[in-house]
C-alpha cells in the first residue's frame, strides 16, 4: 500500500496509514504525513465501471465547488480537493486496483446513520 500511496503528490513525508470509516463500498483509509492528513482510497471498480468518467466528474465538481460558494456567498460548507498523482492525474490505476487521495477534513463528521431528528432535518435542509 505504501508504494501506491507514494505516488500521489501529497506534502511532507509518509508516516502511516490506517483503516478509515466503514468503507461500504471503497477501502478508506486515513493517510497521515509529517505536514498534513489525506483520505486514500481503493476504489471498487465493481461498482463504478467506469472509473475515468467518474473521476473525470468528481474534478470537475471539486474545481467548481469553491468558486459557486464564493459566488453565492455561502461560508460554511467546504469541497474535498483531489490530491494529483506525480503524473498529474487524479487517480492511479495500480495492479492492485484503482486509487484516489483527497485531502482530509478531519474537523467534519460524516454519519453512516443518523444520531437524531436534528440531524435528519439538517441533512434534508436546502441551502438558500
Amino acid at each position: 500500500m505504501r508504494e501506491i500511496i507514494n505516488l500521489f503528490r501529497f506534502e511532507g513525508d509518509l508516516i502511516s496509514y490506517d483503516r478509515f470509516g466503514r468503507g461500504h463500498i471503497n477501502d478508506t483509509y486515513r493517510v497521515v504525513t509529517t505536514d498534513q492528513e489525506y483520505l486514500f482510497q481503493k476504489i471498487n471498480h465493481k461498482i463504478f465501471k467506469d472509473v475515468s468518467g467518474m473521476m473525470g466528474n468528481i474534478q470537475r465538481i471539486t474545481d467548481h465547488l469553491p468558486a459557486a460558494y464564493d459566488r453565492f456567498g455561502i461560508t460554511s460548507q467546504e469541497a474535498l480537493q483531489l490530491i494529483q498523482t506525480h503524473r498529474l492525474e487524479n487517480y492511479v490505476h495500480h495492479v492492485e486496483g484503482y486509487f484516489r487521495m483527497f485531502d482530509f477534513k478531519s474537523h467534519l463528521k460524516s454519519l453512516d446513520v443518523p444520531e437524531s431528528e436534528e440531524q435528519i432535518f439538517e441533512g434534508a435542509h436546502k441551502q438558500k
